[in-house]
C-alpha cells in the first residue's frame, strides 16, 4: 500500500524577529499540514521558519517520524515493517540471518 498524502504549506506567523551569528533577521513561520487522502492516518503538521539553512534536513526527519506514526495507526507492526521514504510504500522488512536459508517447503513424514 502506498500511503498518499496532500503537503499543504501555509504561512502561520509573519515577519517574525530572529537572529543568527549575531544578525537580527525576520522571517515568516511557515506551517507544512500533511493530511491522510487514502487511509485514515492523524493528521500532521511541521512549521519552521522560511529559509531556514537545514529545511530539507528537519522536513526529512519529520516525514520519517510522520510516516512510522502513521504505520503504527494502521496496525503494522514496525518491527516487521516500514514506509519507503521515497516511494511512501508500505514495505515488509527483509530479516536476514546468515545462519538460516530458505529451504523449500516439502510435506512432512510420519517417523
Amino acid at each position: 500500500m502506498k500511503l498518499e498524502y496532500n503537503e499543504i504549506k501555509t504561512i502561520h506567523e509573519e515577519d517574525i524577529e530572529f537572529e543568527e551569528n549575531g544578525v537580527p533577521f525576520t522571517a515568516d513561520i511557515i506551517k507544512t499540514d500533511y493530511v491522510p487522502i487514502n487511509f485514515e492516518g492523524t493528521p500532521k503538521n511541521f512549521c519552521l521558519r522560511e529559509n531556514h539553512p537545514n529545511s530539507q534536513y528537519l522536513h526529512n526527519n519529520f516525514k520519517s517520524r510522520m510516516l512510522t506514526e502513521w504505520l503504527i495507526e494502521l496496525g503494522y507492526d514496525t518491527e516487521f515493517y516500514f514506509v519507503n521514504v521515497e516511494t511512501n510504500e508500505i514495505t515488509k522488512k527483509q530479516i536476514s540471518n546468515p545462519h538460516i536459508e530458505d529451504v523449500p517447503f516439502t510435506e512432512s513424514m510420519e517417523i
